[in-house]
């Protein structure tokens, strides 16, 4: 029988292990805040054994920032590291000054054990700057994607709902990219009778799409493309959900730009994402989750409001309106 570390960690390896162009369905961060919840410790674990392995105890010696650690330990910077210093910090094993500089305000007693797999390399893939790729004890890649993907429509169409009841938009053309199985497509579809959808995924992806929304079938059209391509605008409604995490801040601000592009005057762009404050030390599933995209991704990460605001200015787009609940923060902005 696996140890309880070796349960939740093979328990979340089949989300977080996918982290293709569209990897996963737009909810991976809603799963995860549920496993984290139930397994704190587990996460809390992992984060002080890689700061263990990594030796960051005995160099802060004085306060540093997090530029001068990376290059103490790893000889360059990196973003992985900070989002292991932001947990450790939120764990009450180091403290921030002014902002910037990391020193020690608990030094464990103890190491924790954890499998050498998923979380227990943690340390490994901050030192070789390199995300874990592997399938843990997955099983077969095609079919276990099927499942989640499905099991996302499921438990994913409640915040969608709750996003379009929100959003305060006229029924229109929606562009979903990275649509996944298509929960937010469908829960919009549904809210507006007279309303059409568009997905952008993969062509695998969109098959499941398929199945989900076949009863909307004169409503609703699938595109296999690369969203970061620009094209003319003429939708109503183009919706980034839970994806920017997936990505780097260059590659964010291309995608918000790409799906701006496809707007036609007076469209409104949603993108609705992770939750996180802005000296990023809450929530703590927020911070978690960013250390788990540096963990699985080769640039994902959580980013704050003043972040993504900056990205959909950038596009052109103004009249910006945010919208913070617990876990996300759903901004919404027009085109000119």
């Amino acid at each position: 029988m696996n140890s309880p570390a070796e349960r939740v960690e093979n328990k979340f390896c089949v989300i977080s292990n996918e982290h293709g162009p569209f990897h996963c369905e737009n909810h991976c961060s809603d799963i995860f805040g549920d496993v984290f919840e139930k397994n704190r410790s587990f996460f809390r674990n992992a984060a002080l054994l890689a700061g263990l392995e990594l030796g960051l105890f005995p160099c802060l010696t004085h306060p540093m920032t997090c530029e001068e650690l990376s290059f103490t330990i790893l000889g360059s910077h990196s973003r992985r590291l900070r989002a292991l210093l932001d947990a450790l910090v939120i764990e009450g094993y180091l403290h921030r000054q002014d902002g910037f500089n990391y020193g020690i305000a608990h030094v464990p007693d103890s190491k924790p054990a954890l499998p050498k797999s998923g979380w227990g390399r943690l340390a490994e893939v901050i030192l070789t700057n390199e995300p874990l790729q592997d399938m843990d004890g997955a099983g077969d890649a095609m079919e276990m994607q099927a499942r989640l993907h499905f099991h996302l429509f499921e438990t994913g169409y409640p915040a969608a709902q709750w996003l379009w009841e929100r959003a305060g938009i006229p029924s229109g053309h929606l562009l979903d990219v990275g649509s996944g199985a298509g929960a937010y497509a469908a829960a919009f579809l549904d809210r507006y009778e007279a309303g059409a959808a568009t997905l952008v995924d993969r062509c695998h992806v969109l098959e499941l799409a398929r199945k989900r929304l076949r009863r909307y079938a004169k409503r609703v059209r699938f595109q296999r493309r690369d969203a970061f391509e620009k094209k003319e605008g003429r939708y109503d409604v183009a919706l980034l959900a839970n994806l920017l995490h997936l990505y780097g801040p260059q590659e964010c601000e291309e995608l918000i730009a790409a799906a701006a592009s496809a707007l036609r005057p007076g469209g409104r762009l949603l993108v609705k994402d992770v939750w996180i404050n802005q000296d990023r030390t809450a929530p703590p599933v927020a911070v978690y989750f960013a250390l788990n995209m540096a963990l699985y991704t080769q640039a994902g990460d959580v980013y704050t409001k003043d972040e993504v605001c900056g990205w959909i200015r950038a596009a052109g787009l103004r009249d910006l309106h945010t919208v913070n609940d617990s876990r996300s923060l759903v901004i919404i902005a027009s085109k000119r």
